[in-house]
């Protein structure tokens, strides 16, 4: 956060965010958002949420993350990243509040295909 504070109110920080998840093998079923990374400053920051969960089911996340969630100059980058956050934002019940999404997200998909690295703005990670 010490480096968002000192930078000129018109630029922004990127970072790299993945989200994961459970899925049953025989059901196809997805779990809820269960690990969060992020890499920023050649340090990659694993976060687990279980920690974070509360008996309602709902998560209750430190403030500092929260901040990096929904900061507009935060920019969130990585492959179907606005997919996870959004996938975050709903697994634990942040949609029945008055809050906005968690925004900031810059897929990496549709800037390949743009650039014409790619065919298909999905398979990013194949080509990286």
């Amino acid at each position: 956060m010490e480096e968002l504070h000192d930078l000129d109110a018109d630029k922004n920080l990127h970072v790299a965010m993945d989200l994961e998840w459970p899925v049953d093998q025989e059901t196809g079923i997805y779990g809820k958002v269960s690990l969060i990374s992020i890499a920023f400053n050649k340090s990659v920051y694993l976060i687990p949420l279980g920690p974070y969960l509360q008996d309602d089911g709902f998560l209750k996340l430190p403030f500092s993350l929260l901040v990096v969630l929904w900061s507009q100059r935060i920019h969130k980058v990585g492959v179907q990243v606005k997919a996870d956050l959004t996938h975050l934002y709903n697994d634990y019940g942040y949609s029945n509040t008055t809050e906005q999404p968690f925004i900031g997200a810059l897929d990496l998909g549709p800037m390949a295909k743009d650039q014409n690295i790619t065919d298909l703005a999905l398979c990013v990670a194949e080509v990286l």
